[in-house]
């Protein structure tokens, strides 16, 4: 029976009917792969556009970009730091003179500033066209195509602050003649200090220095708008009629020096002036006024008065209390109304918070600074106490020490190499180290024929060791019977005596 059937199969197959029979069957397959193809398209899975955007191969990609204006830019490039330092510098300018403008003297510098502030406005344009051009990355791939970082761009929110910084709000006279509220929209290009910032940091190669610049431009930069704040109120509270007991700016807190034109440290010479005050001190209050008018009188063609600029005398005292207000240091004089005692305990809250952030700050670099050295003296520290618990000779115990100061001195102790080896990509890492030992590895005579492939394995298995004579002995470690690896000392190489080690 069961030959009976395979016979007939196979004669089917042999005829015409077979050849239909497997024309159905392709057919039947065929829908099938519609099928699917129609479920991806439901599920938005097109499998070619996927294949073409990790790669990047979209048709628009395709196309010649070799035009003048197709330009892209790398915002990790030295071209693109370089523009962000100018930025950045642009935008310190309304960072100062905004909150100057509240000082009346300024004014009249402020309206001759109008071609700065054009060309301020020109960068800031360039500015925001150079951010839609910049590459970024997405699933890995950079992104170059000029329709797709136009678009990411717009998106973001910095477009937005770049658009607002660049309205013309001086032409618009909108608001008159108030320098304040003509350029305060400049303020929105502030976020390219940070910028600026960031990219500095991960180039300086003093990276705490840079970060008490860091710290102290801030404190600036607080102090400054909040003296300038400060005159503002004295100004609503009109600082011409205050008195130096006042709360409020007065010009009797910063008065003029006066410099005697007499001798005042010889008492032989003709034109001596006795500037003793105790016979002021010792006088009794009704004799105290008469006194001083006769003394005012005496000095009256004897002294000098050095003369300051209103505004220099305004801005030195306002951003000298704000200072002693945000750092809580200074005693300044009592609040006269609501507002004004309001004002100083916003003030000292906002003092109390750079204070702490400030003490924080300094000592998180000081802590960086002094970490790995503390650790090493930490270590060291150990190794004494296990001698002198050991009973270790004294020579030995010094030998000891003074291996630790020469390692210390070479910097053998302030690199971790297997850190930074755990922290950047093998190959990377791999790059480095050939750029550091393959040089000096060639030197050695059992490697100058080596495959570069069998040096490149090798070297990534070196690893900093000191060696050094003391006493005419050499501390190191011990190396095996059939060793042959070099000893590497900062240039010059040896193959160290095994008996020694």
């Amino acid at each position: 029976m069961t030959e009976n059937a395979s016979t007939t199969t196979t004669a089917r197959r042999e005829t015409f009917g077979g050849i239909v029979y497997r024309i159905y069957a392709f057919k039947g397959w065929v829908e099938r792969a519609r099928k699917r193809i129609r479920l991806f398209r439901e599920v938005d899975v097109d499998v070619e556009s996927n294949f073409r955007t990790a790669l990047r191969e979209d048709p628009e990609d395709e196309k010649d970009n070799s035009g003048f204006l197709s330009f892209t830019i790398d915002e990790h490039g030295n071209a693109f730091y370089l523009w962000t330092c100018l930025v950045s510098l642009v935008a310190l300018h309304p960072l100062v003179f905004t909150a100057l403008s509240v000082f009346q003297d300024v004014h009249p510098f402020l309206r001759t500033t109008g071609p700065i502030n054009l060309l301020l406005d020109l960068i800031n344009i360039l500015d925001l066209i150079a951010h839609t051009r910049i590459e970024y990355v997405e699933n890995g791939v950079a992104v170059k195509n000029l329709s797709k970082l136009m678009h990411h761009r717009l998106k973001s929110t910095f477009f937005i602050l770049d658009v607002i910084a660049v309205v013309p709000t001086e032409s618009l006279e909108v608001f008159g003649e108030s320098f304040f509220w003509a350029r305060i929209n400049r303020l929105t290009k502030c976020y390219r200090l940070f910028n600026f910032s960031t990219q500095t940091d991960t180039r300086t190669t003093s990276p705490h220095a840079f970060g008490l610049f860091k710290l102290i431009f801030i404190c600036m930069v607080i102090f400054h708008w909040n003296g300038c704040l400060y005159f503002h109120i004295s100004k609503v509270y009109n600082y011409a009629t205050a008195r130096l007991e006042h709360w409020i700016f007065s010009y009797d807190k910063i008065i003029n020096p006066i410099l005697a034109t007499c001798a005042t440290d010889d008492p032989y010479d003709k034109n001596f002036c006795d500037t003793d005050d105790l016979l002021i001190t010792h006088l009794p209050d009704n004799e105290v006024q008469s006194t001083v008018t006769s003394f005012m009188s005496t000095w009256d063609n004897k002294t000098e008065t050095l003369k300051f600029a209103n505004f220099f005398r305004q801005y030195a005292l306002s951003f000298y209390w704000s200072a002693l207000t945000l750092v809580t240091l200074g005693e300044q004089p009592s609040p006269c109304t609501t507002f004004q005692n309001a004002f100083e305990i916003g003030d000292t809250l906002l003092g109390l918070v750079i204070f702490a952030v400030i003490v924080g700050d300094v000592g998180n670099m000081v802590v960086a600074i002094n970490l790995r050295k503390s650790e090493f003296e930490n270590v060291l520290d150990g190794c004494k106490r296990f001698m002198v618990y050991r009973k270790v000779p004294h020579l030995l115990r010094n030998k000891a020490v003074e291996y630790f100061g020469y390692v210390w001195a070479h910097g053998g102790a302030q690199v971790d190499e297997e850190e930074i080896a755990e922290f950047l990509p093998p190959r990377l890492f791999g790059e480095i180290a050939v750029e550091i030992h393959m040089d000096t590895l060639k030197k050695v005579k059992l490697f100058e024929d080596c495959d570069p492939r069998l040096l490149y394995e090798l070297i990534l298995k070196l690893q900093l060791r000191v060696y050094r004579l003391v006493g005419g002995q050499i501390l190191g470690r011990h190396w095996p019977a059939d060793s042959s690896l070099p000893n590497e000392n900062y240039g010059h190489n040896n193959i160290p005596d095994r008996q020694a080690l």
